[in-house]
This record gives structure tokens, C-alpha cells and sequence, in this order.
């Protein structure tokens, strides 16, 4: 795939990136975040760039690297208050990174392009800016003298520990140093002894919470010192100015004072304000189990002979395909034709029936099993599971079979949706006759398409086949088109039953067709996936 197909297939890279750090990860709502076990992503658009690309993948990066790594329970367990927390975020964010970019070096150029784009592109400290951190921290300081000195503070730590990846930098750290001396005077010197232990010192989540701890007790010490010299000086503090920086550092030990955001925080902000924008967006269905029961007696003796009927047929178109020319041998069938090559010592005068290696393919079956479909659905699950048993005994062929929606999901807004999937029969399972399923809910395609993609990007088949069985409209046109011009570019075919409606041959002019009654649907299918089996055999 193309860089701009990935772009366009971020559910796509989402499940991909999943798989690979053995995490789950779910697209769909308005908030990208964590719970610990499952990275969310909201609604993404269509319509995406390279920029969002990057925070995406930055995003799954970075809190797979926490949940990989993390040891929440130390956390817990230690009960840091809000600075200490936010210290040890920054100090946690750089160990797990490196760590997951240790496993997988990739990573490595992901974190950096986000440093460099949040702490380079869309905060850089020009003069005006060097009085205000508003870019960075998200954090209003322009009013609050005693925010500013904190929030540079706080925006050196966090600088002064990425710089070590990324050292263009270096010179927004230089400038937050020369303001951070010129109000708290020998204190930088004091945490750099700590920080600088980082990378050697903090093997674990624990090692960075003591640390975290350290710098705190560190600003805490400083603010004693200076308030025992003021004591010193008959109550008076040398300037304004440092008047207003220890009531600042007061301030900030207190907790009294907003933090600025974490980095996880900042990334998040983003993907969400771009699922907010008003444009077309896409997400994935949730896998649930459908609740289904087996067919009964009568259906799954129909079933059976329309089964060995179609078996037979594949069976015999594809091992018709499968036949080479024949070719001259050691061994095999004696041909007259060929005795002469005896006379120049060419002993190769047998003819042998040359065979062709089928390709491994696998097939998944998407039946629309929405609200509409309620009337259909019973024949409907049948004819699946007549044309799943004929495809399961087919050499070189897998089958899998999924139901959209699947069963009533929860939201990240706490109501319910029925934005997924169920999962009749996965691929390798052994075949069962529980086909029977009711009908419910929208007709979410698009969402089950990009499920179905991630689910068969995984599998080892050189061929994938997706054939949809729908009696309507998407619940969302564009994200549909969107996902059928996708799967061109992932090399997954595509084909499409539409039934007592045309839309699906708008969708798939090429490999779709219409049926106006249900006791088509068999033959329809046996027909579309006979060439779509034998088309590259």
C-alpha cells in the first residue's frame, strides 16, 4: 500500500498496530483515550492528512507503550499528589517509549515526528511567546504572573527530557532556562542533577515515581532556603520579582495551580477536535457474539443437499482449473511420440498430467442482519449456511460468516449503539449448524467493513474474499464507498447480493447482483463466488 492508502485506511493501520503490541483497539464516538486494556480512538474523517496519520499512530503508539510497560498498580499504590504525577508522567513517557521502541524501532520515528510537531511546528518560543506558554502548556497565562514562572517550569522538565531524543530543542530549553534563572536562581542546577539520572536510573514505573518524588522535595528544599534567607533579611524579600516567583512556587507545591497537559492529553485534544469537525467520519464495528441457535431439523437437511450440490460443482470447476499441461517425465504413462529422444540419450519419454497449485483463499460472508431484514433473515441464515458448508470442505478455502449489527453495544457517551458486528463462524472454527440469528438495529457496512479488513489482513491467505448480503442502504453511504475503494487498494475482493433493493449495484457495479426473492439468494451466491473461486486459479 501506498502512503496515501494508509492514510485513508486508518482503522485499517489501527488494527494492524493492535495486533502487533497485543492490544485491542476500538474506533468509534467523540474522545480518543484509554481505559488500561483497550486504546479508543474516536470517529475518524474520510477525509484525512498526513498530520492526522501521525497523531493517530502517535497516539496507539504511546498508550500501547503504557499499557505494555505501566505498572498502574505502583501508581496506585504510592499515591502521588498532582505535581508529583504530572512529573512522573514525563519522566514514565520517555522510559515506556523507549522501551516499546527497543521491541519495535518504528516506534522511534513515530515519537519523534510528534515531538517535533507538537514542540517545534505548533509551539515555537519566539519573543512573544517566551512570556506566554499558552501553545504548549493549554494553559492560560497571560493574566496569571504567578502561572507563568510555573508553567515554564514545568515546560523545561518536559523539554529538557525530549530534547535527549530530539535536540532541535535544545533551543527552546535554553530560553526557558534563561527566564526560569532570572526569577528562580540556582535551582535548574539542582533538578539537572536529578533528571540527568533518568536514562541510566529508571528501569521501571517505580524507579521513575522516586524520581519524580526527588524533584519534588528538590523544589520544596529551594523554597525553604529562600524563605529562611528573606527571614534572615528582616522579613524583606530583595525584589518584586522574587516576591512573585516564591508565592508562584508556593503556589505550584500547594497544587493550587493548573498543570499543563500531558502529552497523551494533547494528542488526544486533537484527535477529538477533528472528529468534532462537521465532515464525513468513519468507524469500526464492535465485535460482539451474536446470540444465535441452531437451525432447525428441516433447514439443515435442506441445507445439506444444497451443500453437497454446490460442493460437488466447486469441487469440479475447481479441479478443472487446477489442471496444467502435461509434461515429459522419468516416470509416468509411456508416449509413443516421444520414443526418439532414446536415440540422442533423452530418457525423458513419459508423459506426466501436470497440475496446478490452487491459491489459498479466504472467504467471509457479511449478512445484513438489521430491523428490515426481519422477514428474510430465517432463509437468509440458511443459504449461509448451505454455502459455508460447501465452501469449509473445499480444499485451499476458508470461510467465516458475520452478521451486521451484531448485539446492542455501549458508547463512550454511556448510551447504546448497534455499530457491531457478530460473529456467527470465525475463520479455522470448526463448522457448527448455530446459524439461526434474529433481526435488529441499522445496517452499519461501512463500520463491519473495516472490522471484516482488519480481521482479514491478519490471515495467512494470499486471496480474500468478502461477499455481502444486504437488503438496503447503508447507514452511511460515503464511509461505505470510502471502505469498497479501500479494499482495492489492500487487494480484497469485494462482491455483493442485494435483495428487493438495487443500492449494493451502485456500490459494486462489477460484482454485485440483485435479487427481488430470498429463494434466489443460493444460487446468486453460488454464482458470484463460482468466479470469484475459479477467476485466478
Amino acid at each position: 500500500m501506498k502512503n496515501k492508502d494508509i492514510i485513508n485506511a486508518l482503522p485499517l493501520v489501527a488494527g494492524i498496530l493492535g495486533r502487533k503490541y497485543g492490544i485491542n483497539v476500538e474506533i468509534g464516538g467523540e474522545t480518543a483515550y484509554t481505559d488500561g486494556n483497550t486504546i479508543y480512538l474516536p470517529d475518524l474523517p474520510i477525509d484525512s492528512d498526513a498530520n492526522l496519520l501521525g497523531f493517530a499512530r502517535s497516539f496507539l503508539d504511546h498508550e500501547a507503550a503504557h499499557i505494555r510497560e505501566t505498572d498502574f498498580n505502583a501508581l496506585k499504590v504510592n499515591k502521588l499528589d498532582m505535581l508529583e504525577k504530572h512529573i512522573w508522567n514525563i519522566l514514565e513517557d520517555y522510559r515506556v517509549e523507549h522501551k516499546l521502541a527497543n521491541i519495535f524501532p518504528g516506534c522511534r520515528h513515530n515519537f519523534n515526528w510528534l515531538i517535533k510537531k507538537i514542540f517545534l511546528e505548533e509551539y515555537n518560543l519566539t519573543t512573544k511567546q517566551a512570556n506566554s506558554l499558552e501553545t504548549l502548556s493549554g494553559v492560560d497565562t497571560s493574566q496569571n504572573t504567578e502561572a507563568h514562572i510555573t508553567q515554564d517550569l514545568l515546560n523545561w522538565m518536559l523539554l529538557k527530557v525530549r530534547s535527549w531524543d530530539v535536540p532541535e530543542l535544545q533551543a527552546n530549553v535554553c530560553k526557558l532556562e534563561n527566564n526560569i534563572n532570572s526569577s528562580l536562581p540556582d535551582l535548574l542546577s539542582k533538578l539537572e542533577l536529578v533528571l540527568a539520572t533518568v536514562p541510566t536510573s529508571c528501569k521501571n514505573t517505580q524507579d521513575c515515581i522516586l524520581i519524580a518524588k526527588e524533584l519534588v522535595k528538590i523544589l520544596k528544599k529551594y523554597l525553604k532556603s529562600i524563605e529562611v534567607q528573606d527571614q534572615e533579611k528582616a522579613g524583606l524579600t530583595s525584589s518584586g520579582v522574587k516576591d512573585t516567583s516564591i508565592e508562584a512556587l508556593k503556589a505550584l507545591l500547594s497544587n493550587n495551580l493548573v498543570l499543563p497537559d500531558d502529552l497523551s492529553t494533547s494528542i488526544a485534544k486533537e484527535l477529538s477536535r477533528v472528529s468534532r469537525c462537521p465532515k464525513d467520519t468513519y468507524s469500526v464495528a464492535i465485535e460482539t457474539q451474536k446470540s444465535s441457535i441452531k437451525l432447525s431439523s428441516e433447514s439443515i437437511a435442506r441445507a445439506k443437499m444444497t451443500s453437497t450440490a454446490l460442493r460437488t460443482r466447486l469441487q469440479a470447476l475447481l479441479q478443472s482449473n487446477v489442471n496444467a499441461k502435461n509434461r515429459l517425465g522419468y516416470t509416468g504413462r509411456l508416449n509413443n511420440q516421444q520414443i526418439h529422444r532414446l536415440s540422442i540419450g533423452n530418457a525423458k519419454i513419459f508423459k506426466r498430467q501436470g497440475i496446478k497449485q490452487g491459491v489459498d483463499t479466504a472467504v467471509h460472508i457479511l449478512i445484513d442482519s438489521s430491523g428490515s431484514m426481519h422477514s428474510e433473515l430465517a432463509l437468509a441464515s440458511e443459504s449461509c449456511f448451505a454455502v459455508a458448508s460447501a465452501l469449509y470442505s473445499l480444499p485451499k478455502v476458508k470461510v467465516a460468516v458475520t452478521s451486521f449489527p451484531g448485539e446492542m453495544v455501549a458508547t463512550p457517551k454511556g448510551d447504546k449503539s448497534y455499530i457491531s458486528v457478530g460473529t456467527i463462524l470465525k475463520h479455522g472454527e470448526k463448522l457448527h449448524n448455530k446459524f439461526r440469528i434474529s433481526a435488529n438495529g441499522g445496517t452499519p457496512m461501512a463500520e463491519a467493513l473495516w472490522w471484516t479488513f482488519q480481521k482479514m489482513q491478519a490471515l495467512p491467505e494470499k486471496r480474500k474474499i468478502i461477499l455481502l448480503i444486504t437488503d438496503g442502504k447503508p447507514d452511511f453511504i460515503t464511509a461505505t464507498e470510502q471502505a469498497i475503494r479501500t479494499a482495492q487498494h489492500i487487494n480484497v475482493e469485494v462482491y455483493g447480493i442485494g435483495i428487493g433493493d438495487n443500492t449494493i449495484q451502485a456500490l459494486l457495479p462489477d460484482t454485485s447482483q440483485y435479487i427481488d426473492n430470498i429463494n434466489n439468494l443460493v444460487p446468486v451466491m453460488f454464482q458470484l463466488l463460482q468466479k470469484a473461486l475459479v477467476r485466478f486459479r
